[in-house]
């Protein structure tokens, strides 16, 4: 979780507010299931968001 919001590096004390959201997420859009949201939370690693973050740079989506 950390990794997805880096917040929480600084204000740990938030998690639990930050599962809260990605459940209400998946409630709101319902295309996976909460099991599927615990796996991706395990498989994403700071080498993987690195690379999406210069994917998205290089594509024009972020600055």
């Amino acid at each position: 979780m950390k990794i997805m919001y880096p917040v929480l590096n600084k204000v740990p004390v938030l998690l639990p507010l930050f599962w809260v959201a990605r459940i209400a997420r998946f409630l709101v859009k319902g295309k996976t299931s909460i099991k599927d949201e615990f796996e991706v939370v395990g498989t994403i690693s700071e080498k993987n968001l690195k690379k999406m973050k210069e994917i998205k740079k290089e594509s024009g989506l972020t600055k």
